[in-house]
């Protein structure tokens, strides 16, 4: 990979020029992330000034601010003012791909069930790998990473450690703790129904998990990987069950439970939350700029730009016409895998690291399945095989 301060970008011009047409902020948008993508993700790296980036790609200056905010709003590159400043490339943030990636799969009809069959499939993957290296300060470190007493607080409840995470960690696989933690990021989604009606948590329940995470950590510890995963199956069986009784949702859910602070984030969730709400019935007509900013009581500068975030997503599309205006998509899985491609590259994965992981998912069938497959095919394109 490509060293972050040593990394020249290279610069694309288009020859076409851009006028304030509702997606050429979006169309640049993605050429940034190709230049960046194409370098190696260079984090650290300007990307140029703003009068720059006009120059570039060809585009007004309302165009180009628009894109920066986009670019900004996907945690692809932040602007710095000031003397060596521009558009500077960020490491990859899993936040905005697994928001991306959730609202593709509720569109997919991706199951509750979906998810935890991966994160079975995960589940024996990290107990095979980590019975076969993991050694006394391991257990122990698993340990103290799970077993911590955090039954006495109830606000605590929602906020236990994930029990696949750390056991991932001390695999020494570099591409399966960003599956896994993807995973949990969406089956957390599902909890926001529980989560309301249970502030608290279930005391039984916590004393419960806590008895099955001592077992499990003593067949790692003893190297019975098989062990470990029969009783993973349990306590996903049962914890299934405790959450569909307690009123989880059955899909995953597209809109996060707290979403950005800027205005035109909220607002592109509360669209998308009544899209979901409709059905996503495609082609349906959202309306204008001007008709949006109506309904949703923000300003036309905001519900452009919340029109750039929809269309980004690839939730909307613009029409033009009489009827113009922006309209329902089918939602896609690209952007979401390109940015966990990007982001396992810089974790440094391997195809050593990536092979097993695409081996365990053979096992499972479901649409994240399918997503992951892409990711681990985008990624193995771009990196190479350990020594």
């Amino acid at each position: 990979m490509k060293d972050a301060t040593s990394c020249r970008i290279e610069r694309v011009t288009d020859s076409r020029a851009c006028t304030d047409d509702p997606g050429l902020a979006v169309q640049v948008v993605r050429r940034i992330e190709s230049e960046v993508i194409a370098a190696g993700w260079p984090v650290g790296a300007s990307l140029g000034s703003e009068e720059e980036l006009r120059r570039r790609h060809g585009a007004s200056r309302a165009v180009i601010r628009e894109a920066i905010r986009l670019v900004e709003h996907q945690r692809v590159a932040r602007m710095r003012r000031g003397p060596g400043g521009g558009l500077i490339v960020c490491r990859p943030s899993l936040e905005p791909a697994a928001h991306a990636l959730a609202t593709y799969l509720h569109y997919a009809g991706t199951s509750f069930e979906d998810l935890l069959e991966t994160r079975l499939a995960l589940g024996r993957l990290a107990f095979r790998l980590t019975t076969e290296c993991i050694d006394g300060p391991g257990v122990e470190r698993l340990r103290r990473d799970l077993l911590a007493d955090r039954q006495l607080d109830p606000g605590t409840f929602w906020c236990r450690p994930a029990l696949l995470s750390p056991v991932a960690q001390l695999s020494g696989n570099r591409a399966l703790p960003l599956f896994i933690s993807v995973v949990h990021r969406l089956l957390t989604r599902c909890l926001t129904p529980v989560r309301s009606r249970l502030p608290g948590g279930d005391a039984r329940l916590e004393a419960w998990s806590q008895d099955s995470r001592r077992q499990i950590i003593a067949a790692v510890a003893a190297g019975h990987a098989e062990e470990a995963v029969t009783l993973l199956a349990e306590r996903i069986g049962d914890s299934g069950a405790w959450l569909r009784a307690h009123g989880a949702d059955p899909g995953v859910i597209g809109v996060a439970q707290s979403v950005e602070n800027a205005l035109a984030g909220r607002t592109a969730e509360r669209i998308k939350h009544d899209i979901a709400t409709d059905g996503w019935r495609i082609g349906t007509l959202l309306g204008t700029e001007r008709e949006l900013a109506t309904r949703y009581s923000v300003g036309r500068d905001v519900a452009r730009e919340t029109i750039r975030i929809l269309v980004y997503d690839g939730v909307a599309e613009g029409r033009r016409g009489r009827s113009g205006g922006v309209a329902v998509a089918a939602p896609r899985a690209d952007r979401a895998v390109t940015s966990i491609a990007a982001n396992l590259v810089l974790r440094g994965a391997t195809r050593d690291d990536l092979y097993p992981v695409g081996a365990a998912l053979q096992s499972a069938d479901n649409p994240l399945i399918d997503v992951f497959e892409s990711i681990i095919a985008e990624a193995c394109s771009t990196v190479v095989t350990s020594t």
